[in-house]
Formats: C-alpha cells, sequence, structure tokens
C-alpha cells in the first residue's frame, strides 16, 4: 500500500475544528471512500504509527482536530461535558463530509486500533457487505446484545451496541446526526447509533481500543439522569470500566479482552433471555403462592 500526505485543509464554516486530508493509493476498503479521524487538538493519542495505519484504510482520510478551548469557538452548554463534546464533533464531521458526497463513511476515533491478526480477506467481506447491503452502521468493533436473527456468518445484526471506536455510516445516517439536537444524546454510541435499526457487526473484532481510566469512562451510562437510578447505574458503569482495566486488562492491552467481549455479546441474548425468565417464573410462582393463600379459607 502507498499512501501519502496530500495537505491540509481548514473548515470553514466553524473556528472549533480543523481538517487535514491524506491519500491512500490502495486501501483496504474500496466501496468506503472516506475516513474521518476524530481527535482532540491537544491530544497525544494520535501516533504517527497510529496515523499511519489508519489512513490505509480508506482512499481519503480526514483528520479532524477539535479545538475545544480555541478562542472564538462557540459550541452548546452542553459540551462542557466530553460525552457531548464526543456527539459534537461527530455532528461537525458529518456535515464535513456532506460535501463530499452521499457514499457510506468510517468514523474513526483516535484510539481505534487495527489488530495485528486481521486479513485482508476479512475487510474484503466488510466492504462486500456495505457496498451490497442496506445498513445504518457497520461496526468493526462494538459490543452489544446480538440476537439469533439477521446474521449471515460473516456479519450479525445488533439489537444495541456500545463503544464506537470504528463505525461505518451510511448517508442517511449522517443525515440524522446533522439534523439532531447534540443535547439530546449523551453518547453517540448507546443513545445515537443504537436507536438505528439496521445495525450490524464483524464476526469478531477488526479494529480495537483500549480503555484507560479517562474522563470520558466515568460518565459512561444509559439512563445518565441524577436520580436513584441514575446514581445506581453510575456506580454500575464503575464496576463495569473497573473489570475491564483490572481483569480484561483493556487498559494496557485490546487482546484477549476483546475477543472475550465479542464471545458475550454473540450470548448475551440468550443470558437475557433466560435471566428474564427465571425472574418471571419466581414473580409468578410467588403469585400463584400468594392468592393461593387468600383463597384459602380461613379455619374456625
Amino acid at each position: 500500500m502507498v499512501c501519502h500526505f496530500f495537505g491540509a485543509r481548514q473548515f470553514k464554516m466553524s473556528s472549533c475544528y480543523e481538517y487535514k486530508a491524506f491519500a491512500c493509493e490502495a486501501p483496504r476498503l474500496r466501496s468506503v471512500g472516506r475516513a474521518y479521524i476524530l481527535t482532540m487538538a491537544n491530544s497525544t493519542r494520535l501516533t504517527e504509527s497510529r496515523l499511519s495505519t489508519l489512513r490505509q484504510l480508506c482512499r481519503t482520510t480526514v483528520v479532524q482536530y477539535n479545538h475545544k478551548a480555541r478562542s472564538g469557538c462557540r459550541k452548546p452548554e452542553c459540551t462542557q461535558k466530553s460525552n457531548f463534546d464526543i456527539v459534537h464533533a461527530y455532528q461537525a464531521a458529518c456535515r464535513h463530509a456532506e460535501a463530499k458526497g452521499g457514499g457510506p463513511v468510517l468514523f474513526l476515533e483516535d484510539d481505534a486500533i487495527v489488530r495485528l491478526d486481521v486479513t485482508q480477506e476479512e475487510f474484503d467481506l466488510v466492504d462486500e457487505f456495505v457496498r451490497t447491503r442496506g445498513f445504518d452502521v457497520y461496526t468493526f468493533g462494538s459490543i452489544g446484545v446480538v440476537p439469533p436473527w439477521g446474521n449471515s456468518g460473516d456479519h450479525y445484526s445488533m439489537l444495541m451496541l456500545w463503544h464506537a471506536q470504528a463505525t461505518i455510516w451510511s448517508h442517511e445516517t449522517r443525515r440524522k446526526l446533522i439534523g439532531a439536537d447534540v443535547s439530546t444524546i449523551p453518547h453517540i454510541d448507546a443513545h445515537f447509533l443504537s436507536s438505528l435499526k439496521l445495525k450490524f457487526k464483524f464476526r469478531r473484532p477488526l479494529i480495537v481500543q483500549t480503555f484507560p481510566n479517562s474522563v470520558n469512562s466515568a460518565l459512561w451510562c444509559l439512563h445518565c439522569q441524577d436520580d436513584a437510578l441514575g446514581r445506581l447505574e453510575k456506580w454500575g458503569a464503575g464496576v463495569w470500566s473497573k473489570w475491564y482495566r483490572d481483569s480484561l486488562k483493556l487498559d494496557e492491552y485490546v487482546l484477549p479482552g476483546w475477543d472475550i467481549l465479542n464471545l458475550l455479546t454473540h450470548v448475551s441474548f440468550g443470558v437475557v433471555t433466560l435471566l428474564l425468565c427465571i425472574v418471571t417464573g419466581i414473580v409468578v410462582a410467588l403469585a400463584l403462592r400468594f392468592f393461593a393463600r387468600c383463597a384459602k379459607p380461613d379455619k374456625k
């Protein structure tokens, strides 16, 4: 693969973002013309080595630098929290891509890592899927809930998904985010991508990430409210992220942790269904026992 830098472009619509574009003559994904890498202007996560690997995926790769603290940058109040600021960055990248055509676009976060054992054949399978099948989002490495229907061997539909370090979006999905109110989307994965109808993943994660202790991981939530349920959820999210770091070692290593998460994703529907059946059975048994006692005549 021969990739070369062809220049930098300043995004004229906003002082909050700067864009630099790269070209690759032999991309690994031929049907996805553009990729966007989202990073903060002062971040050190997008190393030269990582950029060199990521810019080989599509014919054009655009790095979006988020100048959140730049003088003159005006964003909604909600973006003071990093999770909303990430959503705003995705929305800005969608707007930037809008002028470049309506084909699928790959969005990468700056901590995305292409696993070393990925093959070109696997990329070809993903490329063929997004070229020939209808989809809203296709993920290279999300976890979530996979139902027992809607899979075709290498590709699996999803009911919910979390982690969006490498996702391909359709044109309609990008338009949907452009028209959305950022303040209503706490997390791009759980509250936007999960709401889409046609969500798909590859049979194993191809592009992954590490999970060091960060400001954003402390904000993981689904309910995202400051009430009793929200406080319980915050505690659970803390336990979950601690398990990532302490047990799966995902703060430093991507494997085998990501393969374990993928296995859990593929069995999650069955596990949740089984637990619901057990809980329902217990509730029904207790209810029948209660009504039986109520119907029993009192002894005089």
